[in-house]
C-alpha cells in the first residue's frame, strides 16, 4: 500500500510553503479534507459527532494504520484534542506542523508571518 499524508487543517495544501508541501510528500500522497467548522455554541456532544465523521473519512482513506502514513491535524482544539486521541487509540500516527513566527512592521502595523519548520509528531 501506498503510503499517505491526510491533511485536516483549514489550510489547503495548495496554499503551503514550498518546504512543508515537500515535507508532505516525503511521507506520502497528500490529501486534504477541510477542518470542520464548529460554532463556539456546541457542546463537547456535537463535536463527538464531528469527530465520529472525521474518523470514518481518515478510515475511507488509510483503512489499517501502517508505519508511514500520517494525519495532519491543526485547528479548533477541543476537536483536535478528541479526534487526535482517537487515532492514536486506534494505532495512526498523528502530527502537527510547527512554525516559526517571523514579526514585521510596515507602519504601525504588525504583520506576522509564519514560516514552517517541521512535523511533530502527537505520538
Amino acid at each position: 500500500m501506498e503510503s499517505v499524508f491526510i491533511n485536516i487543517s483549514n489550510h489547503p495544501s495548495s496554499g503551503w510553503q514550498p518546504e512543508q508541501l515537500e515535507a508532505a510528500k516525503k511521507i506520502g500522497v497528500v490529501y486534504d479534507l477541510s477542518f470542520p467548522e464548529i460554532s463556539p455554541e456546541w457542546d463537547t456532544s456535537e463535536v463527538k459527532i464531528l469527530v465520529e465523521e472525521y474518523f470514518k473519512k481518515v478510515r475511507g482513506i488509510i483503512p489499517l494504520p501502517d508505519e508511514k502514513s500520517a494525519i495532519h491535524i491543526m485547528g479548533e482544539s477541543v476537536f483536535t484534542f478528541l479526534l487526535v486521541s482517537k487515532l492514536i487509540e486506534y494505532g495512526y500516527n498523528v502530527i502537527a506542523s510547527t512554525t516559526e513566527r517571523l514579526t514585521l512592521y510596515r507602519g504601525n502595523t504588525k504583520v506576522s508571518v509564519f514560516k514552517f519548520v517541521r512535523f511533530r509528531s502527537y505520538n
